[in-house]
């Protein structure tokens, strides 16, 4: 599961068991420069619909959400969190 920002906007919540690639096809597909923000490693699907269904009422489109305080919040634990493992 991962949280890609784009412009400090928006953010994609995503599942890929290739996130390295899945990256690089969004950035491909868009002009605007990407940042990965955060990743659940071992992450799944029923992760991403839990975290699509909490943030759902910040969703812009698709998987694409506003950037939020609430999903700031969110990104930096996962950070923390990542950084202590």
């Amino acid at each position: 599961v991962y949280f890609i920002g784009s412009e400090g906007r928006f953010v994609k919540i995503g599942y890929s068991s290739n996130l390295a690639k899945r990256y690089e096809n969004l950035q491909c597909s868009t002009p605007y420069r990407l940042n990965l923000l955060a990743h659940v490693p071992g992450g799944t699907r029923k992760l991403e619909k839990q975290y699509h269904y909490r943030f759902s009422e910040h969703r812009v489109v698709g998987e694409w959400f506003n950037l939020h305080a609430d999903i700031k919040e969110e990104v930096e634990r996962l950070r923390l969190g990542n950084a202590a493992n």
